[in-house]
């Protein structure tokens, strides 16, 4: 459960513009639309939109599902990051 819980805190960090194209090619390689790949990944189509858009970092739970489902290669060398570490320290 811990462990878990630490996939879900952490934040996969790709460069600027590498998150777009890791969800398309994964959608050409498929052949899917985005509604069926969200489905496929359990997210909502709007989170998957946002991680396209690079609104939002993918969460490093979400990336490692993708990966072991589609069963891809290639995706370990990226960054991580604690969720909400921008604000640890701030509050109260």
């Amino acid at each position: 459960m811990i462990m878990l819980d630490l996939l879900k805190d952490k934040r996969v960090i790709f460069p600027k513009g590498r998150q777009r194209a890791f969800l398309i090619k994964l959608l050409e390689r498929l052949d899917l639309s985005w509604s069926e790949l969200a489905r496929r990944i359990k997210v909502h189509q709007r989170t998957l939109n946002d991680w396209k858009k690079e609104k939002y970092s993918m969460p490093l739970e979400n990336k490692k599902d993708i990966v072991e489902y589609f069963q891809l290669v290639g995706t370990n060398n990226l960054k991580h990051k604690r969720r909400f570490k921008h604000i640890i320290g701030r509050v109260g």
